[in-house]
């Protein structure tokens, strides 16, 4: 897997873990999984998403991964544009664990909240382009405020 999806994967984790959204979180693990055999975690996501609409959406399942899709969407795009100028700043290397360093420290310091919402703007983009609802997206959003994905993307020790 790329860095970027690799960093992407860990943020949606993260943010999944600390919505409580515990199906979704398995099941973007499984897809990571796949991935690191497959190669890419963008593929494995398209693939899935086209098996589900090819079977007439499997209703929650559907939803579910949409949401994996926006995460992981707005995550390779905060990578690319946040995240890099902040590894090339502070000097660490362009890898997801550097990465996931400067994120965890973004989401904890003095930038957390221009940094979340940078990341939440990504999100709210992708989840219009995907058609996910937005309250659906919110409600997951919500937790950055109460601190929880700063804690669940500590633990994840990426």
């Amino acid at each position: 897997m790329r860095p970027d999806e690799r960093f992407a994967a860990e943020l949606a984790s993260a943010i999944l873990k600390a919505s409580g959204e515990d199906i979704e979180d398995q099941l973007l693990g499984q897809l990571v999984q796949r991935a690191g055999l497959s190669g890419t975690l963008g593929g494995e996501i398209a693939l899935s998403l086209s098996i589900a609409r090819r079977w007439g959406g499997l209703g929650m399942d559907m939803a579910r991964l949409v949401l994996i899709s926006v995460l992981i969407e707005a995550g390779k795009q905060f990578w690319a544009d946040y995240i890099q100028d902040k590894l090339v700043a502070s000097g660490a290397s362009a890898t997801a664990d550097g990465a996931g360093s400067i994120a965890r420290r973004l989401l904890q310091g003095e930038e957390c909240r221009v940094a979340w919402e940078r990341f939440a703007a990504l999100a709210r983009d992708a989840g219009a382009k995907e058609g996910l609802p937005q309250r659906q997206l919110e409600a997951v959003l919500a937790r950055q405020r109460d601190g929880r994905v700063a804690s669940a993307l500590g633990a994840g020790g990426g």
